[in-house]
């Protein structure tokens, strides 16, 4: 079982002196292919503190997509897909409402396809 030294235990704020040395200490076993669980645990913390602690030192990236409230901080407003549809051309609209239709999916769906890159012969995303 995973044990950290009980000083860097618990909450420690990153003006505490201590945070470069749990910096450190979660770097070492990181390093040694230790779970992010088993580290939030043997620290004291929540794995979602931890993961953002990683990822903010630049240890790693964070797997999950972002949300809406992260994107709009980051400086992209995504806003909501009724106005985003709405604020379309009249002929993009009823496009997207055909091609919806034909997948059996929602305007969401057709949008998406558009997006998306399109499939060679082998299933394969185009370069």
């Amino acid at each position: 079982m995973l044990t950290a030294p009980s000083h860097l235990r618990g909450p420690i704020r990153r003006s505490d002196p201590r945070w470069g040395e749990r910096l450190a200490w979660i770097i070492q076993h990181n390093g040694a292919r230790h779970r992010q669980s088993d580290m939030a645990a043997a620290l004291g913390i929540r794995q979602a503190s931890l993961s953002q602690i990683m990822a903010e030192a630049g240890i790693h990236k964070p797997y999950a997509a972002p949300r809406a409230r992260t994107m709009c901080r980051r400086g992209l407003r995504l806003g909501r897909m009724v106005e985003m549809f709405d604020s379309l051309p009249v002929d993009l609209r009823a496009d997207l409402a055909r091609e919806a239709t034909d997948l059996r999916g929602t305007i969401a769906d057709a949008i998406a396809a558009r997006l998306a890159p399109p499939k060679n012969s082998a299933g394969e995303g185009n370069a």
